[in-house]
């Protein structure tokens, strides 16, 4: 039994696919003609954000390189803190900072300006720059902490925390009188020793005294002159490890004592000689 053959033309096949092709799909187009817009939208936005930006940045740069090179941008005033003790006109000359000079400059290099201060001055510790107004600068001192004095004369100088002594001279009227004087000292040798040996003793024994002084028997010998009227003789080599009986032997004196812990530790009364010399005697 034969089949039936239907007989399709390859030629309207093709055609009727054709067509389909070319028929426009709906909601595709019509999503992609709303969404050309936002995209126009958005790049205008991203060009201006980006446009003002470098309006903006440039403006800055030239209002700031206008101001640099404008009077305004030179030092006007300096105002100086914690300058106790010292000429603020010398401490501006050390520091560098002139008239002629940039604001900017000073506070991009302020390692520089506190590297030119704590070299010529001893007794300050850190120095830092501030910015008051358009052009005025503020120079904040920090000294270190006095420990005592040494006299020469009718003057003192400053000893530092650091052991250190400043080169600037104090009318002795104008000293802390809370703080120890040493005095007598013709050797810096003998005077940094015993400035060494200051600074070991107990705070509470620092306190208490008034003076120290140079004017010793033996180059070992170390003499301190207490508020309370008494005189510690001891050696520098062992003075540290023997004050600590001091306050037991000064609770057991009944007038002003020389304690006497070179060797041994015994005590005596203070002769009207040695008074005056310590100047125990008003």
């Amino acid at each position: 039994m034969k089949r039936k053959l239907t007989k399709k033309d390859p030629q309207k096949e093709i055609s009727s696919w054709l067509d389909y092709q070319a028929k426009p799909v709906k909601g595709k187009s019509a999503k992609l003609s709303a969404s050309l817009p936002k995209l126009k939208r958005e790049r205008h936005r991203s060009l201006f954000r980006n446009l003002g930006l470098i309006i903006f940045v440039s403006l800055l740069t030239i209002l700031s390189l206008g101001y640099y090179i404008s009077p305004q941008a030179n030092v006007k005033y300096v105002k100086v803190l914690g300058a106790k003790g010292l000429d603020t006109v010398k401490v501006v000359n050390a520091s560098g900072i002139k008239p002629t000079g940039k604001v900017l400059s000073y506070c991009l290099n302020q390692r520089r300006v506190n590297r030119n201060i704590t070299n010529h001055y001893v007794e300050i510790a850190h120095s830092s720059v501030q910015v008051n107004q358009l052009n005025h600068l503020t120079l904040r001192l920090t000294q270190y902490k006095i420990i005592g004095y040494i006299r020469e004369d009718h003057y003192g100088y400053k000893i530092l925390a650091t052991g250190q002594i400043s080169k600037q001279r104090i009318p002795l009227k104008a000293i802390d009188a809370t703080k120890p004087l040493f005095v007598g000292y013709n050797h810096k040798t003998a005077c940094k020793t015993d400035i060494a040996v200051f600074r070991q003793l107990p705070q509470s024994v620092q306190s208490e005294v008034k003076m120290m002084s140079g004017e010793t028997q033996r180059p070992t010998q170390i003499i301190l002159v207490m508020k309370d009227g008494n005189v510690i003789i001891g050696n520098v080599d062992t003075i540290i490890k023997k004050i600590k009986y001091y306050p037991t032997i000064k609770h057991s004196l009944k007038t002003a004592s020389v304690v006497d812990l070179e060797v041994g530790a015994y005590s005596r009364a203070l002769s009207q000689q040695e008074k005056a010399r310590y100047g125990l005697i008003k």
